[in-house]
């Protein structure tokens, strides 16, 4: 990973280019993550919207930091998945209002240890980025 000099952060980079009337292009690293809009808002509906990215994306985390510690716990991550439900506000500012994701481990009894599991999947760094909102700025070149 690059860092900025003076910086105790990573710097992270991705592009996205236009391929469509609503389709995005996302690169990031050596991959490629497309993202458009259903075709009732001016897209072809060929990939999830931003803001279904954005809720996958929190699921994955949880998800990576919630196998991580059924590693660590000695317990089998086999057949772990997340349930996702949200909302989108269209009062005020639009955005994601709500997020809840259900945890299934299905190959695993938890016990005790259900508290400890949900706490590590708290830990991942998009959950801890909504805690603590980054500086987002947007600008033109």
């Amino acid at each position: 990973m690059l860092f900025a000099e003076g910086a105790k952060e990573k710097l992270m980079k991705a592009h996205l280019v236009l391929e469509g009337e609503r389709r995005f292009v996302v690169k990031v690293r050596d991959f490629e993550v497309a993202t458009d809009l259903p075709e009732r808002s001016g897209g072809g509906n060929t990939a999830p919207t931003p803001s279904e990215l954005f809720v996958s994306s929190l699921a994955a985390c949880a998800g990576v930091y919630a196998v991580s510690y059924l590693n660590t716990a000695g317990f089998k991550a086999e057949g772990l998945s997340i349930d996702v439900d949200w909302d989108i506000s269209e009062e005020g500012k639009k955005r994601v209002s709500r997020v809840d994701l259900t945890v299934k481990v299905p190959n695993a009894d938890l016990g005790e240890r259900k508290k400890a599991l949900l706490a590590a999947a708290k830990q991942c760094v998009i959950h801890n980025t909504l805690v603590e909102p980054p500086e987002v700025k947007i600008s033109m070149s």
